[in-house]
């Protein structure tokens, strides 16, 4: 009976209102017919029966490292155990765990019988439990599954927050980490405060303070308090490291920085091919590539070109690969990260005849110095002769 009162009272407070609206909009209508007295603007009433839920912005709290951060690297030794050496390839931890990660915050995760445990610089575990799955440690908090529940926890095991069931939370960089819900995309900080709803299509992890994020129509920037770096949105969005970022719209392409202001290069942005950490690698309407620094400076003509008229009789192949793998094209250790920018474009063939200044290659480096040396190397490993030498053919022999 009163839940029956409370709802027919509504109903007549809605009734009023609307009555109410209805009544000023005529005399509105009246006045402005009469006279040039402007309608009352009712808007303000309207929205509040429409009004969507906006973004509440949470500054990210800073945390305070609570163990000595450590270079610890896993490896895996003859009996299949993973231990751990530092930066100069010392075992500083034996081999002992069925599985090991990167130390992270100055904790290691380590798995032992089917569970993952947080272990010490020194190897021991820094609380007792274990989990079937967890993550390493980032701006204070790890993600780890106990009861069935996903939780974050802290330094010292505690429980700081639960996890709903409809989130997935991927892995936290820069004390932020992004989540799924329904399909769309949200962030989260280390103690499960949500800094900006699930509404975007595609994002990117916080990378120096910055993301990039999608939605239905267009890319853009956002801060560390959810809200756009810049409001007008761009058709692609790609950087190095957050610092400096490559866009494009339907008309024209932008190399900006991580506060939206432009950087203006004496070349055309179009003609951007890659952004590096210290400038841009590009390519310009005659074809020539080179690195160029956010200051404008051109670093070198990254082409080598020949010192004499003949026929090319040689090249080096091995040499020419150690030369790539050096601007950062291949791995000198199995730990080396290939940079998909950089590496040699040979533009003659043995047997070919070339003058004196004809482009034998180019290269694409990130590096003045790797640059100018790779130069150097590639113009030694092409040999050209004053006689011609026949091309070497393709199929010497067809065995069947």
């Amino acid at each position: 009976m009163k839940r029956k009162n409370e709802i027919i009272g509504f109903s007549i407070i809605v009734v009023l209102i609307i009555s109410i609206i209805g009544v000023f909009t005529t005399i509105g209508v009246k006045l402005i017919k009469d006279s040039n007295i402007s309608s009352p603007d009712f808007s303000g009433i309207l929205s509040w029966f429409s009004k969507e839920e906006e973004d509440v912005y949470v500054e990210v709290e800073e945390i305070t490292l609570k163990y000595e951060e450590v270079k610890y690297y896993p490896y895996q030794a003859e009996n299949k155990k993973w231990g751990y050496v530092d930066e100069n390839m010392n075992v500083v931890i034996k081999p002992k765990f069925e599985n090991a990660t990167a130390f992270s915050e100055g904790i290691g995760l380590v798995e032992e019988d089917n569970k993952y445990r947080y272990i010490s610089k020194d190897g021991d575990y820094i609380f007792d439990n274990a989990y079937y799955y967890a993550t390493p440690f980032c701006g204070g908090a790890a993600i780890v599954e106990e009861d069935d529940k996903d939780i974050l926890i802290d330094y010292d095991g505690r429980k700081l927050c639960e996890i709903d069931e409809d989130i997935y939370v991927y892995e936290f960089v820069d004390g932020i980490a992004a989540f799924e819900k329904n399909g769309k995309y949200g962030y989260m900080d280390t103690r499960g405060n949500i800094l900006v709803k699930a509404k975007y299509e595609y994002c990117e992890n916080f990378i120096n303070g910055v993301a990039i994020v999608k939605d239905s129509d267009n890319y853009y920037l956002i801060g560390r308090n959810g809200k756009k770096i810049i409001n007008s949105g761009f058709e692609y969005i790609s950087s190095y490291d957050n610092k400096y970022f490559l866009c494009s719209d339907e008309k024209n392409s932008y190399l900006i920085d991580s506060t939206g202001e432009n950087v203006e290069l004496p070349i055309d942005a179009i003609d951007i091919m890659r952004i590096q950490k210290d400038g841009v690698i590009f390519r310009s309407g005659n074809n020539k590539c080179g690195f160029m620094d956010y200051e404008g400076n051109l670093i070198f003509e990254a082409e080598v070109k020949a010192n004499k008229s003949g026929t090319i009789s040689k090249i080096h192949a091995e040499e020419m690969g150690l030369t790539a793998m050096e601007l950062g094209a291949g791995r000198a250790t199995k730990e080396s990260v290939i940079d998909l920018a950089v590496g040699i474009v040979l533009c003659k063939k043995r047997g070919e005849k070339v003058s004196e200044g004809d482009i034998l290659a180019r290269v694409y480096a990130n590096d003045e110095n790797k640059g100018h040396k790779a130069v150097d190397k590639i113009l030694n490993d092409i040999q050209i002769s004053d006689e011609y030498e026949e091309k070497i053919p393709l199929i010497y022999d067809i065995i069947r």
